[in-house]
């Protein structure tokens, strides 16, 4: 089981948990060895597998599907240009745009999950739920990073809207890759989009989503 941790918010969990060395060591001699080696990205835990000690938040993938045989290995990358972010600022689609641009087009948060044969739908295939629910999260850590660096609001978010599209079947026991952009922000709208890739670099899954920041107390 993974150790708990003091959740308080999204930065403050990634300044107390780690990437555990197996999964480092893992990823690095995996296909997906590029991403770690282009000096783009900075490795970061997948939060959700943290449980929160005394809530009940996080029980799904800290507990349900948090073993040998579901989810093995599960590592985010944050692409380090959202280091030098200016905080306390707001993000308009033209900042979007010119960022989006400055980063190359590359997604500024990747997942990298390695799954087992306990997620199955059909015959050797991940059941489309649980790809799903892959890709909320992942897009979970995408809009939560933009929302520490552009912002100063610490309202709950929530998604609104997973529009998914499933272009291939997912095999199990294979490695994920989930690339995450957001697209735009409109007040306390903020749009996503992914893209499910298995090692063999081929787009398996897509989505578009709509997360929704809770409005503070004053505005209630």
């Amino acid at each position: 089981m993974t150790n708990q941790y003091s959740y308080k918010d999204y930065t403050q969990a990634l300044a107390e948990l780690s990437v555990p060395q197996t999964t480092k060591a893992f990823f690095a001699e995996s296909p997906v060895k590029p991403y770690l080696s282009s000096g783009l990205y900075q490795p970061v835990p997948f939060i959700a597998q943290f449980p929160a000690p005394n809530r009940t938040a996080n029980s799904f993938f800290s507990r349900t599907i948090n073993t040998i045989d579901t989810v093995e290995h599960a590592m985010g990358l944050m692409h380090r240009t959202i280091f030098r972010l200016n905080p306390h600022t707001t993000a308009s689609e033209v900042e979007i745009a010119k960022l989006d641009e400055e980063m190359r087009g590359v997604p500024p948060f990747i997942l990298l999950v390695k799954t087992g044969n306990g997620l199955n739908g059909f015959e050797d295939t991940i059941h489309g739920g649980v790809l799903a629910s892959l890709l909320d999260e992942a897009l979970s850590s995408c809009v939560e990073q933009y929302r520490a660096a552009l912002s100063d609001q610490k309202t709950a978010l929530y998604t609104a809207r997973l529009d998914v599209s499933y272009r291939a079947p997912v095999p199990s026991c294979c490695i994920l890759i989930i690339k995450t952009w957001l697209r735009k922000r409109e007040d306390r709208k903020w749009f996503l989009k992914a893209e499910l890739l298995t090692g063999d670099g081929y787009v398996r899954v897509t989505a578009n989503s709509l997360w929704i920041s809770q409005k503070t107390q004053s505005g209630l």
